[in-house]
């Protein structure tokens, strides 16, 4: 019992300390379409589909969502406005079969992190994807 409350002790512990210095990455609870907060504005993620379905996938969202500014399909990269935050949106080939996907949202002349922005969009991504 005494081994129990040590390790639960340590856990919080950890916890709090990740959060006060902010480098916690946390899980976004989606199911399948799961990624991890690497940043307070950035969201990665990784999918089996190929890379041009991937693009595809990211291009039609954002360009529902909002505006897209500057797009590369040679390197991967999107970047738009949405509900006034400034969006990257960047995928790269890992494997055959592994294509990693960020998205980075900014908010208020890209000076404050919008995680919230970003995490909807690489939802949506993921929901087009299946």
């Amino acid at each position: 019992m005494a081994a129990f409350k040590w390790i639960s002790q340590s856990v919080a512990l950890f916890v709090i300390s990740c959060a006060l210095c902010g480098c916690v990455v946390l899980a976004l609870g989606v199911g399948a379409a799961g990624g991890y907060a690497i940043s307070k504005d950035e969201i990665e993620g990784f999918t089996d589909k190929d890379f041009d379905r991937v693009w595809n996938a990211g291009y039609q969202t954002l360009t529902e969502e909002g505006a897209i500014e500057l797009e590369n399909k040679n390197s991967g990269r999107i970047e738009a406005l949405v509900r006034n935050s400034k969006v990257k949106f960047e995928i790269e080939t890992i494997s055959p079969k592994s294509i990693r996907i960020r998205i980075q949202a900014r908010k208020a002349m890209n000076l404050f992190p919008d995680i919230k922005t970003a995490q909807s969009l690489y939802v949506k991504i993921m929901k087009k994807l299946k």
